[in-house]
């Protein structure tokens, strides 16, 4: 993307604004969202996916997929079962068979991909079977399956009187799945956590770097992804993600006057477009601290500078920011910043992008 472009990004932004100041009773008032008084309830405290073809994707019992949502798909070979998963489960789970073979184990699909309306048919009938309380124990209601993300695999069985667990199958899954980007989702002695018994079969791609990390932490994949969404974000991850978003390319590769910057570093790119573009503080100083915790006011500050709107002049950034419907108004405007709010927050900036292209 080319200054130009950034310009249009910036007079998208603005018209935003100013749609939003001219016509009121179109949008409701932000809020602040209160704390919880108590643990959340399965099944009814419950927070809609927002980006349901991410392969962190967290979906459990108070995470839902869209009714409608349905991935792009990819059959495996029909000697690894023939079913039907996301293109990059399915080429990693071909790929840990073929390893496996070389090791004299087999390893198929016996369940994919499944549908929304399916996994309200195979729920309906263990409802019906067991009564609601034991088919929560160990099957899914519509919407809140990982196997409608097409990312979960059910490996040779899915029946507990197989005891999958005992064979020297599962024992080479369990040492080797993470190197293929798969992890074991419902472990044993955690159904407190994961909401589900025990599944040996049952396993998640999720990528190679985030499965190392899942078994690195020893932590359920319920923990490990609500730990990294409540984890306070970095000025150098700020950048990454509005570099990504806006596309740009940094013109120089490492931005002169700037001591605090490893040349080597990996976000370079994005935070010398964002200190080029005059973005993030630290520019009058020649200082800036890439692994800096970004605050609640900070990020209405970056918005703004990104927007750079004009004929309006509002009392603060933050304001702008709540205004624009960008950001909720927050408790305390120097409080940093989750992983999971600035994803809100940039899904809001795409949308309102979308809207007025």
């Amino acid at each position: 993307m080319t200054k130009n472009s950034l310009g249009a990004v910036r007079r998208a932004l603005a018209f935003l604004l100013v749609l939003t100041i001219a016509l009121p009773a179109l949008a409701a008032e932000p809020e602040a969202v209160p704390p919880l008084e108590a643990e959340p309830a399965p099944y009814q405290d419950v927070v809609q996916v927002e980006q349901p073809e991410a392969l962190d994707v967290l979906v459990n019992k108070y995470y839902q997929l869209p009714q409608d949502y349905k991935p792009e798909l990819k059959a495996l070979p029909s000697a690894y079962g023939g079913l039907s998963m996301r293109p990059e489960a399915a080429d990693a789970f071909v790929e840990m068979a073929q390893a496996a073979a070389q090791d004299g184990f087999s390893l198929r699909v016996v369940s994919g991909y499944r549908s929304y309306h399916r996994q309200t048919s195979i729920y309906g009938n263990y409802r019906n079977q067991y009564g609601a309380a034991t088919a929560d124990t160990f099957s899914a209601r519509p919407g809140f399956s990982e196997h409608q993300t097409g990312l979960a695999a059910d490996i040779n069985t899915a029946s507990t009187r197989a005891h999958f667990e005992n064979t020297a199958t599962y024992r080479w899954l369990t040492e080797h799945c993470w190197d293929y980007g798969f992890i074991l989702r419902y472990p044993q002695d955690k159904e407190a956590i994961t909401g589900y018994r025990f599944e040996p079969w049952h396993y998640r791609y999720v990528g190679v770097d985030t499965a190392l990390a899942v078994k690195e932490s020893g932590l359920t994949y319920d923990e490990y992804a609500e730990q990294v969404n409540t984890q306070p974000i970095t000025r150098a991850q700020l950048a990454d993600e509005l570099y990504r978003l806006t596309g740009e390319n940094a013109r120089s590769p490492y931005p002169q006057g700037y001591r605090d910057l490893e040349r080597d570093a990996d976000y370079l790119p994005s935070v010398a477009w964002a200190l080029d573009q005059k973005l993030m503080a630290g520019v009058a100083s020649g200082r800036f601290d890439p692994e800096g915790d970004v605050s609640q006011s900070y990020l209405a500050v970056v918005l703004y500078r990104l927007a750079q709107p004009e004929g309006y002049s509002p009392k603060t950034a933050l304001d702008w920011a709540v205004e624009s419907e960008l950001m909720v108004l927050p408790a305390d405007e120097n409080a940093p910043v989750t992983r999971s709010e600035l994803d809100r927050t940039l899904l809001r900036l795409e949308a309102a992008l979308q809207e007025i292209s």
